[in-house]
């Protein structure tokens, strides 16, 4: 499985959501451990367009 790092705000520990991909699976990681994976603007903010861009790609299948 190959995995994208996306986020629009990184700090020293990456993105804080990860988007691993394969074929037409996608599995979403919130990635901010050390603060309990809080949903947080940051969280929500790099979120948002990870669900956004996979809604667009289902409907072209």
């Amino acid at each position: 499985m190959t995995e994208e790092q996306t986020g629009k705000t990184e700090t020293t520990q990456g993105p804080p959501v990860l988007l691993a991909r394969e074929d037409r699976i996608a599995v979403i990681t919130l990635n901010r451990p050390d603060d309990g994976n809080r949903w947080r603007k940051e969280m929500l903010l790099a979120f948002e367009p990870i669900v956004e861009a996979l809604h667009r790609q289902v409907g072209a299948f």
